[in-house]
């Protein structure tokens, strides 16, 4: 295995954009960002829940849940593609808009029917009515399960992988382990990374192993309309990869970087 020693430049992420256009698809690489949040089909449990409890307390709490399901799927999406830097500084409608673009749509009525009537009657202190609750969890009910593809995807983190890699494991009642090891030869093609182990401070890597290259440029550094079209440029990968995909554990990542001098 190299020992990587990387010609490491910061650059804009405009240049990390470009250089994404001369990389070829080759397998892409998932991870999982939002392992440590509740299921958004947990809240619709608790919503329908809810609403079978009827009267005021009941109708109240099944539009709180129906609410808190779309946005926790919506906000799933927003982290998946990169965006989770605008979280909390774009509203829902911005969001929708920002994730149509990319290619993920969300019915405006969501707003009219969930999102809305729950901001009213939490700001004015007023009852749920029956006809909302019913409405919203309908409708929640329904944008999970139109959204559930989407949902079992995890953010995309590379294409253009030609990394290496050797896993073994041992899983019995008085022996657990597991070894894994990257590896990566000069001799490869260029290939983007997200490197997403610190979960504030997420990086674009263009990977150029044969000159020993590696542009990086914070996330944080894009602007709404280059995570947008950073986002686009990944979700292109997906056509052409078909099947051919590979899912990463948070500690893989960890060993990844440190084996590839990251």
């Amino acid at each position: 295995m190299i020992e990587w020693t990387w010609s490491r430049t910061q650059v804009a992420p405009d240049d990390v954009l470009d250089a994404m256009d001369t990389i070829d698809c080759g397998p892409i690489h998932y991870a999982t960002l939002t392992d440590k949040w509740l299921p958004a089909g947990t809240y619709l449990s608790w919503a329908q829940q809810s609403l079978a409890t009827a009267g005021e307390f009941g109708f109240d709490a099944a539009l709180c849940y129906a609410k808190r399901a779309v946005c926790r799927q919506i906000d799933a999406f927003m982290v998946n593609s990169h965006l989770s830097r605008f979280l909390h500084s774009k509203g829902y409608p911005e969001k929708v808009d920002a994730l149509a673009t990319i290619g993920l749509h969300s019915p405006s009525i969501i707003h009219d029917i969930i999102i809305d009537p729950r901001n009213d009657i939490e700001h004015e202190y007023v009852f749920a009515t029956e006809s909302q609750a019913r409405r919203a969890v309908e409708l929640a009910r329904l944008f999970l399960d139109a959204t559930k593809t989407e949902s079992e995807r995890d953010a995309l983190i590379g294409f253009g992988w030609c990394i290496g890699s050797s896993y073994s494991a041992v899983d019995k009642p008085d022996e657990q382990w597991e070894k894994i090891e990257y590896s990566l030869r000069s001799t490869h093609s260029p290939m983007l990374l997200v490197e997403v182990t610190d979960p504030k401070n997420h990086h674009a890597l263009v990977l150029r192993p044969k000159d020993g290259e590696l542009l990086a440029c914070p996330i944080r550094w894009f602007s709404m309309t280059q995570a947008i079209e950073f986002a686009k440029k990944l979700r292109r990968q997906l056509e052409p990869a078909g099947s051919n995909w590979s899912r990463h554990k948070h500690h893989w990542l960890l060993k990844l970087k440190e084996d590839l001098m990251l």
